[in-house]
């Protein structure tokens, strides 16, 4: 009985283990397509953007009239398990086009990357969710600073 409770308890502890090293990943994963996107606006010299979901993260590229969707590496889609969800942040919304209209004033999940290097002050908070009992088990925050700074801390529930 003793070795049952201590092979599940060993069990226990990987899981968590585990799961903490793949949301640790992810966050830095993250920042560092973060990275590579306001980094690829502006060697393209074409804006880029990210809108975020609860449970994926994708890339688009101003075509000059609508942001098309991008498909290829390491811009794909990304889609996270199930027990990894997102939530975002923006601080501030005032970038314009050359036309001097929004790109896009409907969708508040989507932030810009310039051709100038810079972005949007935003942060995104990447949970853990133990679905069993609805509680977020441990949350990294991926900070961004509009000259594009980053910052990946863990942060409290």
């Amino acid at each position: 009985m003793v070795l049952i409770i201590g092979i599940i308890s060993s069990i226990s502890v990987l899981y968590i283990d585990t799961t903490h090293e793949r949301l640790k990943s992810e966050a830095q994963r993250l920042s560092q397509l973060i990275k590579a996107a306001g980094e690829q606006a502006v060697i393209s010299g074409k804006p880029m953007a990210m809108t975020f979901e609860p449970s994926e993260y994708y890339f688009s590229q101003w075509n000059g009239t609508k942001w098309q969707r991008i498909n290829f590496s390491p811009f794909r889609t990304q889609s996270l398990k199930a027990n990894i969800r997102l939530d975002f942040k923006r601080e501030n919304n005032n970038f314009r086009d050359q036309n001097n209209s929004e790109f896009n004033p409907g969708l508040y999940n989507m932030i810009y990357f310039l051709p100038t290097g810079e972005t949007e002050t935003f942060s995104v908070l990447m949970s853990s969710f133990n679905m069993a009992n609805k509680r977020d088990l441990e949350t990294y925050q991926v900070h961004v600073s509009f000259m594009g700074d980053l910052s990946v801390k863990q942060v409290s529930n």
